[in-house]
């Protein structure tokens, strides 16, 4: 039994690179301690984003907004246009109509 561990205390050894069994887990548990102290940064890193992103996009709605009351006046102006086209295009029919009445008596 005690071969068998030795055993695979040496297969572990050559699978690190070389490093004892006892300094590799050293040096996971080093990294898993750096990465929960990372942990909290990338959590602010994160929110700062998303932050940044929700700011941009009430930007955007706000932008959005405005351009579709613009756009809403514009399409206000050009059926009030349109209509002005269609009272003028009725008075110069009317108005041809009775020049050619004149005409022909």
């Amino acid at each position: 039994m005690r071969n068998a561990e030795l055993q695979l205390r040496a297969d572990l050894q050559q699978r690190s690179g070389g490093l004892p069994v006892s300094s590799r887990t050293q040096q996971t548990s080093w990294r898993l301690r750096q990465q929960v102290r990372e942990q909290p940064a990338a959590g602010r890193d994160v929110c700062s984003l998303l932050m940044t992103f929700s700011h941009l996009l009430s930007e955007r709605v706000v932008a959005d907004t405005s351009q579709i009351s613009e756009l809403e006046g514009v399409l206000a102006e050009a059926a009030t246009v349109a209509s002005c086209l269609r009272e003028k295009k009725k008075y110069l029919r009317q108005t041809l109509s009775v020049i050619s009445e004149k005409l022909q008596d």
